[in-house]
């Protein structure tokens, strides 16, 4: 539980990884990848959509500039015409989240759109503890004031 989960956040990481493990039974596959997200290669495997938990590491203090352009560079050669790749961002210390899709136009350019966003603050961990920030993928999405995903939970 370790490999997965961090001290301070060890009740709700178990509670989630149950969750998510008593639902995992009506999947015909699943495939866990553990890699520097710069380096993922995502492979859709006969499927239109791939979807990716980024936690926290897509915020300016985890991911440089360079790396998050790598990763797109890799997210884009990942792609085919009417495919996708959704990312759900999880804010570090916090219960808010986005969820982000990435597609490629008729033009093969990368578009990346926003289904939903929480309001991110630095949790106290971290040395800007309780002011807003946004994370790269924000700064390239189309949508100019995504909703909450607070709604969808309600």
């Amino acid at each position: 539980m370790n490999t997965f989960c961090v001290k301070e956040d060890i009740l709700e990481c178990k509670r989630a990884l149950l969750g998510f493990q008593s639902k995992i039974e009506n999947l015909s596959e699943i495939e866990l990848q553990l890699s520097f997200l710069h380096s993922a290669k995502v492979e859709l495997k006969n499927q239109k959509t791939a979807i990716l938990y980024a936690s926290n590491a897509l915020d300016d203090e985890y991911t440089k500039r360079i790396d998050y352009r790598t990763m797109m560079e890799n997210y884009k050669k990942s792609l085919q015409a009417e495919e996708k790749i959704v990312i759900i961002y999880k804010s570090g210390g916090t219960a808010s989240f986005g969820v982000y899709e990435l597609s490629l136009n008729p033009n093969r350019e990368l578009v990346v759109t926003t289904t939903c966003r929480d309001n991110y603050t630095w949790s106290k961990a971290y040395k800007f503890s309780g002011k807003p920030y946004s994370i790269h993928l924000d700064r390239l999405s189309s949508t100019s004031k995504p909703q909450s995903c607070k709604n969808f939970l309600k």
